[in-house]
């Protein structure tokens, strides 16, 4: 039996869950979802394919809003032939066989299924299907419930690394070409005895290096000439400065001495390597980015809109105009202010403003833009004003520069050091050396340049970065900026929300099974009619208590359950009158949810209500805490609830903030940040984007819609929060790696200096040293970056994966 002390992992995902978790052995209600589909079916083949380990799902997927997908499938039918129809869509999650093996077996297990190609370097899919027998979108729900969600294709076909690829590879052939012409006269090939040969071979090398500077040069050339315009010296700059004097000195020695005194093949290796080192960067970003679908931004919000004559149609949201007739579908976001033209509904605004209760609406009430309609029918409204006036269209606008960040300035001084550097190093080579006559005091001054290109700075860097990207991949921290890890540095203050980001957002019936003690089989039949035909988040969490405790609901023929908005549901059965409603004697700021079971007024138990804490939250503030960050709990929800979150978080009370509006986070992170460019904000809402673009780094939990993740420098795919401390230990640990690679540069580079200054560097010389520095700068980095933690380090960091806490709220 499994207490706190022997946890388990998920069926599912393979997440650490403790045994008192309360969606144990789960580490939430969606992978319990998607690993009963995939049993059902028989597909636990999933499981040990691949790497064997699937996407946390996050929750629940039911009823996600699927309006992208009909015009999608219009289009296709226009194109289709003989009643078949091809869809292109992307996909969310891919990363193994097992993914793709996933998704075509579910595929072609469907009546009317054809042909499924799947893409996982892009993550997309084409199913060809028989239109009116395959059901695209029972299939879509299908792959949304295991982790893989779809949605219009949006991703670009080509990666910008691709041309970087092809570039590296023409590179690699130029450079062994050289490396096998230069060897000829390391190893005998005499000038004087063989002066065709030679000449012919010195000429070839000259060429090909030319071809290597043309096709891999200009990667650093535009870089370092748009830094140089904007008056900043680039990490390029130096690269770019190595590149043209090494290749420009060759030619020069070649011409006046000969090939044997030329650089030909150490200029064809460092472009190389710089290019290795490039493509690394870029690759890993494109990665994970890839691994999401791509924000369509405000073009592609669409939302159903009805005609005077009653029709529907699926029209851009920013033709919303004032009067607008729309009709919202359950799980669907209301775009703009509206009122509600027939029934009553409750509409969920956690997205919008934080408020994690849903909120009721009567006919005629006015309707926030952001509001999630819930309940299982779709409700009309009418637009109380434009598009271009809501609140969501400020929140949805693109991020003025989002991709561009300032560069850090010890890159810069880094950068403006070694020009300085090495260009007064070759002109005090060429002072030194200018009583030996013009040409030999060139000669050492070209040695000086050849030397000292920056191998550590273009190719171990990257690398660092490389590996550091990947120890946080495999905990499910994916990067989506270059530059996120430099500025995760000096972060020194993280704000979390609270409502879906340290809460698993979905509630939980507190006791499960044991809040039905007590009732009898009447009652409990009563409540399982009710709460089965209400998608009411309390009543989700009484089913799902319900069906743990074995007692699964049967819908009863002839019983008449009616939801009504505000006022829970009622049901009358054999002359009895069941209701379940909220608790008339809770005081509004309660942070208990409470609802009451009552027979003919008789009030017969009490549910209580709790939002899970994240898995490893409480041991992640812990340890931030203990790293000297100043941890803040920010959220719109009401002040009982948050309060209530920080102490069982441990946050100090001054730093839990309530009721916040998106301007009033935003200017809280202004505010605590004066300057220094030290916050991390977290958040999963529509209402944390402009704290987002306040704070100097963001990162969401909340991959179930692109528009966070695209305005965020990182997103989490794992049920917890333990990789948000990870990443900052581990970008300290990268600088610190960064710097002491260099320093082993600088050394090296001195006693090039000193070498080529006495006259004693040959090319032969070179042609050993850079591989050398290389390999030496890689072989530091690998062993920093890959070294294990101490034991008692890596004891305490899975303790902190495994709390679990409930918070009342």
């Amino acid at each position: 039996m499994n207490d706190a002390s022997n946890p388990t992992s998920c069926p599912h995902c393979q997440t650490p869950v403790e045994a008192g978790a309360p969606t144990a052995p789960y580490c939430c209600q969606g992978c319990r979802a998607a690993h009963a589909l995939l049993t059902e079916r028989g597909l636990e083949r999933f499981y040990t394919l691949g790497c064997g380990i699937a996407n946390p799902t996050g929750g629940d997927e039911a009823g996600a809003p699927l309006a992208w997908l009909e015009p999608l499938v219009e289009r296709a039918r226009l194109a289709g032939r003989e009643g078949r129809v091809s869809v292109t869509m992307d996909v969310q999650g891919i990363h193994c066989a097992a993914c793709v093996w996933l998704i075509q077996t579910l595929f072609s297990r469907a009546a009317g299924s054809v042909r499924a190609d799947v893409n996982p370097g892009v993550g997309r899919v084409t199913l060809t299907f028989e239109d009116g027998v395959f059901d695209l979108a029972a299939f879509v729900t299908d792959l949304a419930q295991v982790g893989y969600r779809m949605g219009p294709p949006l991703k670009a076909a080509h990666a910008a690394s691709d041309g970087l690829g092809v570039k590296l590879g023409v590179s690699v052939a130029l450079t062994m070409n050289v490396m096998m012409l230069s060897f000829a006269g390391y190893f005998g090939l005499d000038p004087t005895e063989e002066p065709g040969i030679a000449a012919l071979f010195g000429w070839a090398s000259a060429a090909l290096t030319t071809v290597a500077v043309l096709v891999g040069g200009p990667v650093f050339f535009r870089a370092a000439w748009g830094a140089l315009r904007r008056r900043a010296l680039h990490l390029d700059v130096p690269i770019a400065l190595g590149i043209l004097l090494s290749w420009g000195g060759s030619l020069w020695l070649f011409a006046t001495e000969g090939a044997d005194a030329a650089y030909f093949d150490t200029t064809t290796t460092f472009i190389t390597l710089m290019l290795v080192g490039r493509f690394l960067q870029q690759r890993y970003v494109e990665r994970s980015r890839r691994i999401l679908l791509a924000d369509s931004g405000l073009e592609g919000l669409r939302v159903r809109t009805v005609g005077l004559a009653g029709e529907i149609a699926l029209t851009p949201v920013t033709e919303v105009l004032c009067g607008t007739r729309l009709l919202v579908a359950p799980g669907e976001l209301v775009p703009v202010d509206a009122t509600l033209e027939e029934d009553g509904a409750d509409f969920g605004l956690a997205w919008i403003s934080g408020e994690s209760d849903p909120v009721a609406f009567a006919p005629g009430g006015l309707v926030p833009a952001g509001a999630h309609l819930l309940g299982g029918a779709a409700r009309r409204l009418v637009a109380a004003q434009g598009f271009g006036e809501s609140a969501v269209h400020d929140l949805l606008a693109p991020k003025s520069g989002a991709d561009v960040t300032e560069s850090d300035p010890f890159w810069h001084r880094l950068a403006t050091a070694y020009v300085v550097g090495v260009l007064v190093a070759a002109a005090v080579a060429l002072i030194a050396w200018w009583g030996a006559g013009p040409e030999r005091a060139v000669q050492v001054a070209i040695a000086v340049l050849v030397v000292t290109c920056p191998c550590a700075i273009g190719l171990a860097t990257p690398l660092a970065y490389e590996l550091a990207h990947a120890r946080l991949r495999a905990g499910g921290f994916f990067v989506r900026r270059l530059d996120l890890l430099d500025r995760l540095r000096r972060v020194r203050q993280v704000f979390f929300d609270k409502t879906g980001t340290v809460t698993l957002g979905a509630l939980e019936l507190k006791g499960g099974a044991a809040a039905f003690d007590g009732l009898d089989a009447a009652a409990v039949a009563a409540l399982g009619d009710m709460v089965a035909r209400s998608n009411h988040p309390k009543s989700r969490a009484i089913l799902r208590a319900l069906e743990a405790s074995g007692a699964v609901p049967h819908l009863r023929e002839g019983v008449i359950v009616e939801e009504r908005a505000g006022q829970g549901l009622h049901l009358a059965d054999g002359g009895a009158t069941w209701r379940l409603v909220a608790d008339p004697d809770a005081p509004a700021d309660a942070a208990e949810r409470a609802l009451v079971l009552s027979r003919d007024g008789e009030i017969l138990t009490r549910f209580l209500f709790v939002e899970s804490l994240r898995r490893d939250v409480r041991g992640e503030v812990e340890r931030l805490t203990a790293d000297g960050v100043a941890v803040w709990l920010v959220s719109g929800d009401a002040p009982a609830r948050v309060r209530e979150a920080a102490l069982a978080l441990g946050i100090p009370p001054e730093r839990a903030r309530a009721g916040l509006s998106p301007a009033d986070k935003a200017a809280l992170v202004t505010a605590e940040d004066g300057g220094r460019a030290d916050t991390l904000m977290i958040g999963d809402g529509l209402n944390d984007a402009p704290a987002f673009a306040a704070a100097a780094c963001a990162g969401t939990p909340a991959i179930d819609r692109p528009t966070l993740p695209e305005r965020a420098d990182f997103f989490l795919m794992t049920s917890g929060v333990g990789p948000i401390g990870e990443a900052l230990a581990l970008s300290r640990r990268l600088r610190a790696t960064i710097v002491r690679n260099l320093g082993v540069a600088v050394a090296y580079n001195a006693a090039g200096i000193g070498l080529a200054l006495a006259g004693a560097l040959s090319p032969v010389a070179c042609a050993v040293l850079m591989p050398l520095s290389s390999l030496l700068t890689i072989a530091l980095t690998l062993l920093s970056l890959a070294r294990k933690a101490p034991a008692r380090a890596r004891r305490q960091t899975l303790m902190n994966q495994l709390g679990l806490a409930e918070v009342r709220s």
